[in-house]
């Protein structure tokens, strides 16, 4: 009826309760969320990973070195083809965090890179996912 997903009707409208402690969430968004989601890609894009990796938190800078990150990269470009350019991000609260989407576009498909913040502004998540309908 409002021509939009239910996640998108949701994310706009609704009130999310954290199971936690029966308070409604924060619908806060951090600050440059998504400036620092379009650098991460932007680097990744430039092949500069250790730059990419710069904002990570602790665990996933253990997790995620600058070869893996370079594996990944190479194996989404050796599915769909070279980079060529990032769409209209979207940054948007996910529980305690905040997740940032950006739409990248490659020579033979989409995908979305999703970058997932800490409230104190840590990459605690990335992610490139198929894309969105």
């Amino acid at each position: 009826m409002l021509d939009t997903t239910r996640q998108a009707a949701f994310q706009r409208f609704g009130r999310p309760v954290d199971p936690r402690t029966g308070a409604p969430m924060s619908l806060a968004v951090l600050p440059g969320a998504i400036d620092k989601a379009i650098m991460i890609f932007s680097d990744m894009a430039a092949g500069r990973w250790e730059q990419a990796r710069r904002g990570f938190g602790a665990t996933m800078r253990s997790r995620l070195d600058a070869d893996r990150l370079a594996a990944g990269w190479a194996q989404t470009i050796g599915v769909i083809g070279s980079f060529e350019r990032m769409g209209e991000p979207l940054a948007y609260p996910a529980g305690d965090n905040t997740a940032a989407d950006i739409p990248l576009y490659f020579e033979a498909g989409e995908r979305t890179g999703r970058v997932t913040f800490s409230p104190d502004g840590e990459v605690v998540g990335l992610f490139i996912r198929p894309a969105s309908a």
